[in-house]
């Protein structure tokens, strides 16, 4: 096995921060590509719910990101629920396979579901690992991580969206990562192998 890769997550960052430094749009670390998380505040500790990779800077994905947020194509949840611990859909979005909803019908419910939506981005909170590797390399990071939040069942197993977890191919041998975060970020691993 090769060096151990040792990667810090840094936040927690918002869409809606006061300031630069918290700002995942304006913060200097959201200028590097990486891994990042989305969470949500609640009385246990940060809970993940959403896991990505970025070889673009986090400032440039994170715009990506809302821009699909604000105009009604990701889900989104009831922030009260979210704070404490628990996943209420308010809008199922239009992605996936089996898209249930079409922007046609956000639009028609906009004045309902707008305002639920800003209460969720302002309610979401991001943590982002700077990490200069190939995509394949984050992605087998980001995949790993995913795998062992699901697998955890519970709380912290079910609070994690459901996202594939296919093992990219790489070149080289399996590496073991060492995970480092300003505070508790639940169910996220001290390490594990990529």
């Amino acid at each position: 096995m090769t060096e151990p890769l040792r990667i810090e997550f840094k936040g927690p960052l918002s869409w809606m921060s006061p300031d630069d430094e918290s700002s995942v749009l304006h913060s200097q670390v959201a200028k590097d590509p990486g891994i990042y998380v989305w969470t949500a505040k609640t009385d246990r500790g940060f809970m993940i719910f959403y896991i990505g990779e970025t070889i673009d800077s986090f400032r440039a994905r994170m715009r990506q990101h809302l821009k699909e947020q604000l105009s009604g194509k990701y889900h989104f949840y009831d922030a009260e629920a979210l704070a404490r611990g628990n996943k209420v859909v308010l809008w199922e979005g239009v992605y996936g396979r089996h898209p249930k909803r079409s922007i046609q019908e956000y639009l028609e419910k906009k004045s309902e579901l707008e305002p639920k939506n800003l209460e969720f981005i302002q309610n979401v909170y991001f943590f982002v690992a700077p990490v200069k590797e190939p995509k394949w390399r984050l992605k087998r990071i980001e995949n790993a991580i995913a795998k062992h939040l699901r697998g955890q069942g519970g709380k912290v197993g079910t609070f994690f969206d459901k996202t594939r977890t296919d093992r990219p191919r790489g070149k080289d041998e399996s590496v073991k990562v060492i995970i480092q975060r300003p505070i508790e970020l639940i169910g996220l691993p001290d390490s594990l192998v990529v």
